[in-house]
C-alpha cells in the first residue's frame, strides 16, 4: 500500500506523510533529549562541585588540626628542653658548690698536718 503524499503551501512540493510526521517525532525527541542533558549536566555539575567543597573542607580541617597537633608538639618539646637546661644548671650549681667545698675540706685538712707538724 503506498504512502499518502502532503503538499507544502510555500513551495507546492510533494513528500511523504511518514516523513513529515518523522520530522516532527524527531524535532520533539532532540528538545525533549536535549532538555533532559541540560537538566542532568546541570545536577552533575552541582553534584560534583558539593563533593569537591566537602573534600577541601574536610582536608583542610584535617591540615589545620595537623599544624595546631604540631604546634603543640613544638610547644611541649621547648618545655622539656628548657626543664632540662634548668635541671643541667642546678645539678652543676650543686657540682660546683660541691668541689668548693671539698676544697675548703682539704685546704683546712692540710691546715690541721701543718700545724701538727709544727
Amino acid at each position: 500500500m503506498p504512502t499518502p503524499n502532503l503538499t507544502c503551501p510555500h513551495c507546492n512540493q510533494q513528500f511523504p506523510l511518514t516523513e513529515a510526521l518523522e520530522h516532527e517525532y524527531k524535532e520533539t525527541l532532540e528538545a525533549k533529549l536535549k532538555e533532559e542533558f541540560d537538566a542532568n549536566q546541570t545536577s552533575f555539575i552541582s553534584k560534583l562541585r558539593a563533593e569537591l567543597e566537602a573534600q577541601y573542607q574536610s582536608e583542610r580541617e584535617a591540615s589545620q588540626q595537623s599544624v595546631s597537633d604540631l604546634a603543640a608538639q613544638l610547644e611541649s618539646s621547648k618545655l622539656k628542653v628548657k626543664a632540662a637546661q634548668e635541671a643541667e644548671l642546678e645539678l652543676r650549681q650543686k657540682q660546683n658548690a660541691l668541689e668548693e667545698e671539698r676544697e675548703e675540706w682539704e685546704l683546712i685538712k692540710q691546715r690541721e698536718i701543718a700545724e701538727e707538724k709544727a
